[in-house]
């Protein structure tokens, strides 16, 4: 993450066009979203396509994306989605506002796992 704000838009381009930005923010709802499906089930999590699991996935089979590997990447959205942009002692002002992250942390605050769960919160 940006350790200076002028750097911000230059380490991170797809938080500068409005497109992108939407698209970032979408995927990463999508990934505080996702569960894996029940053994040997085929379900998609409630509030969530298939084609939108698919794409969390990526070539990863659904048995592996669970667990902890799934939590990290929770984890690692909710600290992207409060990062600032650059240090916080100097109080710079964040990446995202709290109108785009609202739905993500309402999300993760109701996750199965306890440090998704206190990072949404």
């Amino acid at each position: 993450l940006p350790e200076r704000e002028e750097s911000a838009d230059a380490q991170l381009p797809f938080i500068v066009r409005p497109a992108d930005r939407l698209l970032t923010l979408e995927w990463c709802l999508d990934l505080l979203l996702y569960m894996p499906p029940l053994k040997g089930g085929t379900d998609v999590a409630p509030g969530l396509s298939a084609a939108s699991a698919q794409r969390v996935r990526g070539k990863l089979p659904a048995e592996e994306l669970r667990g902890e590997s799934l939590a990290a990447k929770k984890k690692s959205v909710l600290r992207l989605l409060a990062a600032s942009r650059g240090s916080t002692e100097r109080q710079a002002p964040p990446l995202w506002t709290a109108e785009e992250v609202l739905p993500h942390q309402l999300v993760a605050s109701c996750d199965s796992d306890y440090g998704v769960q206190s990072l949404g919160e």
